[in-house]
């Protein structure tokens, strides 16, 4: 439960509160969300969504937050449980009868007809197809001049990729609003981020794999770092305890638009660029398929300690 209390869609909230007709801002944020939806649970590992009557027509449930879950939904039924599900995963739920679904019933009432969520459901898929593609393509290089970096690579980036393009592409810069350009530099480049945990993490060796990366956040950003010792120099008075990754920069945005996270610090050493959560969301699907750094693909999955 740890994460679905987590889960609030403040952006999206935001953005419907002000107007219910589709626009290129909701689809954004839409696609984006992670809602929270009523499941039965059938006692045997698997769990059934649950379908309710709006106007004698067949609808789904679906909330953006735990407080509007349970304006519908007792805290003490049992047998059934508040599930996440990211907006993508809806696609599966669709059928020739359901009328649609509703956001937050008791509040906003946010109707979302079967025939227009078919088409938004179905340009997500056609991109994550197309990833899924473009990774299969890249790992059959027959030539293997291209692979997911192992997390002893990892470990020696800076071996691999050097920061020299992207240094030199910043300097004398005052923000950053091009971020095709800067993703293309990022996907040649290496930055850190830092993993903050409550307890201790025990390593075996150079690297430990988690489950969950939990990012350090400032102003309510995820900072990425383009030396360690930056990096080390913004913990070192911290109270948790501190490790820290390389930075997927695709990965981080998609965290940062999934959880409502104010945007990405990029610390350069000398000064930091903030890329704010507008721009990244209204770039995002552009991004992904133009800019997804494969090599990467294992970077979100290993933590290293800071020495």
């Amino acid at each position: 439960m740890e994460y679905i209390e987590r889960i609030s869609n403040i952006n999206f909230r935001n953005i419907i509160g002000k107007s219910h007709k589709f626009n290129r801002n909701i689809l954004n944020e839409l696609k984006r969300c992670v809602f929270i939806h009523h499941c039965t649970d059938n006692g045997d590992d698997t769990f059934s969504c649950t379908y309710s009557k709006y106007k004698n027509e067949e609808v789904l449930y679906f909330f953006t937050d735990l407080d509007e879950y349970y304006k519908c939904y007792s805290e003490n039924e049992k047998n059934t449980i508040p599930m996440f599900w990211d907006f993508a995963m809806i696609y599966d739920l669709l059928y020739d009868n359901l009328s649609g679904i509703i956001i937050n019933p008791k509040t906003e009432n946010f109707f979302i007809p079967s025939d227009v969520l078919f088409h938004i459901l179905a340009d997500e898929l056609e991109i994550k197809n197309e990833l899924e593609s473009q990774l299969e393509i890249f790992n059959d290089d027959i030539l293997a001049r291209k692979k997911i970096y192992t997390p002893e690579e990892l470990f020696h980036i800076e071996d691999l990729r050097k920061n020299r393009s992207l240094e030199k592409y910043l300097k004398n810069k005052k923000r950053l609003n091009r971020l095709d350009n800067l993703f293309s530099y990022f996907k040649h480049s290496h930055l850190y981020a830092i993993a903050q945990y409550d307890e201790k993490r025990d390593f075996e060796g150079d690297w430990f794999k988690v489950e969950w990366l939990e990012y350090y956040k400032k102003d309510n950003c995820i900072v990425v770092f383009m030396d360690l010792d930056s990096l080390k120099n913004e913990v070192k008075d911290y109270d948790m305890f501190c490790y820290y990754g390389v930075a997927d920069m695709l990965n981080i945005t998609e965290i940062v638009l999934r959880d409502d996270w104010e945007g990405i610090i990029v610390n350069t050493g000398e000064q930091e660029f903030k890329l704010n959560r507008k721009l990244l969301i209204k770039h995002y699907d552009s991004l992904r398929l133009n800019q997804y750094d494969f090599e990467l693909d294992n970077a979100s999955k290993y933590i290293f300690k800071l020495e």
